[in-house]
């Protein structure tokens, strides 16, 4: 059985002739607690639940609202199918071989991105692996070290350079809820745990690594974390044990949806419509980024294509 699923993505209204567009993907097959599960990316664009990969069927387990992770069950795993059995949490060594279609890829470095590519979200982790054809990669192709760990999947590429989620986001895609959660407004922060942060940057020990403060929040918001701020009002230190995480919204986000939400022939500028946008118009988004730019209350703000060009509607 081939590793390679079509997945059906949804179509705007003006666009008939794309009604049927699917997006080709690898996967990867895991075992977690006895279950096994295929792994891919849904590229963050609007996806709809016709997935298939020659005459198999799948159905969504978890379609991940805070990273790009599309995890998938089926009732007929073929035997001949590889299966991994172990996924890192720790990120590889700068410098270390890993594979990618049982080609040698290097570690040339740590980068961040924001979710979604989106303004003013968290970040997200990417290995950055140097490739010679980065762009015969797809996204959701596993990346793997010689004991067959999983260390990571594909996201996206770009001309000398793959980018690949580590694995530690697929464990915690497992386990957390499926929501972009960062803590209440906090006052000055010191430390996250024993930790120091410094430059908006703290050690996330599970992935052995400095990364931005909204990354390491958008991974453990599961887990117990004890901050140390210093109080604005009298200045003295103090530590917070009773961490509330809510769910990350703002008139000044771009609404993380990966729904069309249609509004007499307009679309409401969503996660999933700018990527979609992206896709089939890049000049078009582009020319509505610029639109988007400074605005206060993104949430108002539709638009329609019409005569070749784009309409943006208060």
């Amino acid at each position: 059985m081939s590793s390679k699923l079509l997945i059906q993505i949804d179509s705007f209204d003006f666009n008939k002739s794309k009604e049927n567009t699917f997006i080709e993907t690898e996967s990867f097959v895991i075992r977690r607690n006895n279950k096994l599960y295929t792994i891919t990316s849904h590229n963050f664009l609007p996806i709809k639940h016709n997935i298939i990969n020659d005459k198999t069927t799948f159905s969504i387990c978890i379609h991940s609202n805070w990273n790009e992770l599309l995890i998938l069950k089926s009732d007929e795993i073929s035997k001949e199918t590889k299966i991994f059995k172990k996924i890192s949490t720790k990120l590889p060594n700068i410098g270390s071989i890993l594979f990618i279609k049982n080609e040698k890829a290097i570690v040339h470095e740590f980068c961040f991105y924001n979710f979604g590519f989106l303004p003013k979200y968290p970040e997200i982790v990417y290995i950055k692996i140097k490739n010679d054809s980065p762009g015969k990669i797809l996204s959701g192709t596993p990346l793997y070290d010689s004991r067959e760990k999983i260390m990571g999947l594909v996201s996206f590429s770009d001309e000398n350079y793959i980018y690949c989620l580590p694995g530690y986001y697929i464990i915690k895609t497992f386990v957390k809820k499926n929501k972009i959660q960062l803590p209440n407004n906090l006052d000055e922060l010191v430390k996250i745990n024993r930790y120091l942060v410094k430059n908006d940057m703290v050690y996330n020990p599970y992935l052995g690594l400095n990364i931005p403060v909204s990354s390491y929040f958008l991974l453990e918001s599961n887990r117990k974390i004890d901050l140390t701020l210093i109080n604005n009002d009298d200045e003295s230190v103090y530590i917070s044990s009773d961490v509330n995480f809510r769910e990350y919204k703002s008139n000044e986000l771009i609404l993380n949806s990966r729904k069309l939400v249609r509004n007499n022939n307009y679309y409401k500028i969503t996660s999933g419509t700018i990527h979609l946008l992206k896709k089939i118009y890049p000049d078009l988004c582009s020319t509505l980024f610029q639109f988007l730019n400074g605005k206060k209350n993104i949430n108002d703000i539709k638009f329609k294509l019409k005569n070749g060009g784009i309409n943006m509607k208060y």
